[in-house]
């Protein structure tokens, strides 16, 4: 592990994001988001993570 960060945008931050050597991407903790107020629901293709209340998407990674 390389160290933590925070990442998000200007109306969510998550905090103590895990750095790993080797990764190309960050690891979000799903109970980060949920704390958040953000639901991911699953899907055979990918998910979404969509806050519960302002129902805008942080990121949306279904394909098809």
């Amino acid at each position: 592990m390389l160290g933590e960060s925070n990442v998000g945008n200007s109306s969510t931050v998550i905090s103590n994001v895990l750095l790993v050597e080797g990764l190309k991407h960050d690891l979000l903790s799903i109970m980060q988001l949920c704390d958040k107020g953000y639901r991911i629901p699953f899907r055979y293709l990918g998910c979404i993570i969509e806050h519960t209340e302002k129902k805008n998407h942080m990121f949306d990674a279904l394909k098809g």
